[in-house]
């Protein structure tokens, strides 16, 4: 702008089009809900990628290039974080090629500074596939580049990581039937889970107060995490409680189902009707996270026979539904909860294979 009797005042602005790319951003940023059949996160992010700005990104082209790239390849990590969420694997996966092919064609340092959520986002979409071994390796790889990169820590990245790995880590040890109830241990087997679960337990409380004020989403999973690794069963209800308190506030209905199974195996035994009240809304929320769009002709959208949502979640959800009617001596129920079961149950070993 020019001055009369002094120098020429210089402002400097955003381009317009970067802001219009960055508006469907942070659009996509601010919705964390991934339930339902259109969740907004997945909208703006589809969106935001479809803008004809985006389109050359990664050519060189143009004083912005950098930053529009950067802006989309945040579009891409939204997007495959809600494709994960909604057990989406083929979109998850080929958005994660698309990334990864975005970042290695743009400058050597964007790849720097992308590599540890790309990371871990390969590790999330493993873990939620079941391959226990792939999803163990990247988030040890996650933790290692968000503490360690070349462009900077990443602390939340490195915290994540850390708490995925040891998620996989009581998984592992749960599947194998090991209780940690510390009642002696016989076999060599035996030793070797008691040792591993006290190795756990110490890395677990590190991982606990690394979680601490890092937003809603890892301080609910500190939160899950002391209540899994601690002894006594009210201090394991109130951790949860506080997860599920976290989660509700910030609408995060991933965590919150989890958070729901988690809380409802401990009224199973004990309180069956309030176990019965969670695990049906857990199912709930199990179904909607990956439900389908709504056929033209109307009816119900089917996928090879499910209806869409997290598959292992509702297939739990329904295992224990089944026990619970056992226990009342609702037979009949059983059995065609069990069908159903047997349904779902095909669907988890095919996203196996995918």
């Amino acid at each position: 702008i020019p001055l009369p009797n002094s120098a020429p005042l210089r402002i400097r602005t955003t381009p317009p089009h970067v802001i219009h790319a960055l508006a469907f951003l942070l659009s996509a940023a601010a919705k964390r809900d991934a339930a339902g059949r259109k969740p907004k996160k997945g909208v703006f992010a589809r969106a935001g990628l479809e803008l004809a700005v985006l389109a050359d990104v990664g050519k060189g082209r143009g004083k912005d290039d950098e930053t529009l790239a950067r802006i989309k390849a945040d579009l891409y990590c939204e997007l495959i974080s809600i494709e994960t969420q909604r057990s989406s694997f083929p979109s998850s996966l080929s958005a994660l090629h698309t990334l990864t092919s975005l970042l290695r064609s743009c400058t050597p340092s964007l790849w720097e500074s992308y590599a540890p959520r790309v990371t871990l986002l390969w590790a999330q979409l493993a873990h939620a596939r079941g391959d226990i071994a792939e999803a163990r390796r990247g988030y040890d790889v996650a933790a290692f580049l968000g503490a360690r990169g070349k462009k900077g820590v990443d602390e939340w990245v490195a915290c994540a990581g850390r708490a995925g790995g040891v998620w996989v880590r009581i998984g592992v040890l749960r599947r194998e039937g090991f209780s940690g109830s510390g009642s002696g241990a016989s076999g060599e087997r035996e030793r070797e889970q008691e040792w591993e679960w006290e190795n756990l337990r110490k890395e677990g409380k590190e991982v606990v107060r690394e979680c601490k004020g890092r937003g809603a989403a890892l301080n609910a999973v500190g939160e899950m995490l002391e209540a899994c690794l601690g002894v006594e069963l009210v201090a394991a209800k109130q951790h949860l409680h506080t997860a599920l308190s976290l989660c509700t506030k910030a609408g995060d209905n991933h965590l919150r189902a989890l958070i729901l199974a988690l809380s409802a195996a401990h009224y199973l035994h004990t309180a069956r009707d309030h176990a019965r009240t969670m695990l049906g809304v857990c199912g709930g929320l199990a179904a909607g996270l990956g439900a389908l769009p709504k056929p033209d002709g109307g009816g119900k959208g089917e996928r090879g026979g499910w209806n869409g949502g997290n598959a292992p979640l509702a297939l739990w959800v329904g295992e224990r539904t089944v026990e619970l009617y056992r226990a009342e001596g609702e037979e009949g129920d059983a059995r065609r909860q069990e069908g159903w079961c047997g349904v779902v149950r095909g669907v988890v070993r095919e996203w196996g294979a995918v």
